[in-house]
């Protein structure tokens, strides 16, 4: 016949279990913040391709007026404008002009690329210098990047191989778990002769020990912090089970350079085949302060400001697209700065 243990009613103080209760709830709370964390890192990865989309657009009417509207609002076959610095609204295709367009969020490609008349430009990408006139071929929710969205928020959904096992695992195991841990009781009390207390205790101790929770919780997180720190560092995969693949290869094979590197550029050396070489650099600051090339920059970093450097006059500085640039000294003299065939 079953009993209630004496020292429950008698307060026990070996049946007291307030720390072992606050440790388990402590290192669930504990993993919950784990897992919200990991989670809002990897939604993280898709707000920040969210952010790449365009909310407004420049549409050129028949009339040659150029209104704003919504992007979402925007049809294949549109004209839209694109100034420098703005960003393209939807993927087009250009009509007119040339410009330098940065894609290195969407394509990893570091330095701009240069568009021309029949050209292909994808919304999101930035126009660094120079103005196009496009035309649309896709709707907001057609884009290329809308594309990299869909498929980050897709991989993270899909469920790998060793995932739906997980899954498989759990929905056995738990129902088992319980079940042990009752006939742990029943067992320890009707055939060993042990007290229901510590019978109880018993059970308690198979069910918290056997419970599945790493494995239904930790593997689908796992998946979703994968895939996402892989989208925020410009990764992308079709589903989460190209991962699993990952942990199998020993080499990748890349066959562009270019893409690999992360546009901060940095001056090795600098060599100087003159004398004067506080002017040089002078001469360098002022004409490359009027490009917005990323070696440019690399250069104006490196170089320093003027501080300590000798006045020099230069006038008529013009950046030529893809060229370099060009100016003339106080004697007249004129110099040039940038790619070699300009030279």
């Amino acid at each position: 016949m079953f009993t209630v243990p004496s020292g429950l009613l008698k307060n026990d103080p070996n049946l007291y279990f307030f720390e072992t209760s606050a440790t388990i709830i402590t290192l669930v709370l504990l993993g919950n913040w784990f897992e919200k964390r990991a989670v809002k890192q990897t939604t993280s990865a898709i707000e920040d391709l969210t952010k790449l989309q365009v909310e407004f657009a420049k549409k050129i009417m028949p009339s040659g007026t150029v209104v704003t509207i919504e992007a979402s609002e925007v049809l294949p076959g549109d004209w839209l404008q694109v100034n420098e610095g703005d960003k393209v609204p939807v993927d087009g295709t250009v009509l007119k002009g040339s410009a330098d367009v940065d894609e290195s969020m969407l394509t990893g490609e570091s330095l701009p690329v240069s568009r021309l008349p029949d050209d292909r430009v994808l919304g999101g990408s930035i126009v660094s210098s120079g103005s196009l006139t496009i035309a649309a071929t896709a709707t907001t929710r057609d884009t290329t990047l809308s594309q990299m969205i869909e498929l980050v928020k897709s991989a993270q959904i899909n469920k790998p191989d060793i995932q739906r096992l997980a899954d498989r695992i759990s929905g056995v195991f738990v129902p088992v778990v319980l079940g042990i841990s009752i006939l742990t009781f029943f067992v320890a009390v009707f055939f060993f002769d042990i007290t229901p207390h510590q019978a109880m205790l018993n059970a308690i101790a198979v069910l918290v020990i056997s419970c599945p929770c790493a494995m239904g919780l930790a593997t689908p997180t796992a998946v979703m912090v994968g895939v996402g720190r892989l989208a925020k560092n410009g990764i992308l995969v079709k589903g989460a089970q190209t991962i699993e693949v990952f942990a199998g290869i020993k080499n990748f094979v890349f066959d562009k350079t270019g893409t690999l590197t992360n546009g901060d550029f940095k001056i090795k050396r600098i060599n100087y085949y003159a004398d004067n070489q506080a002017e040089i650099r002078a001469m360098l600051l002022k004409m490359e302060r009027h490009s917005s090339h990323p070696i440019a920059q690399s250069l104006m970093k490196e170089l320093g400001n003027e501080q300590g450097l000798p006045k020099v006059t230069i006038s008529k500085i013009q950046e030529l697209k893809g060229q370099g640039v060009t100016a003339f000294d106080g004697e007249g003299n004129e110099l040039r700065l940038g790619f070699p065939p300009h030279l």
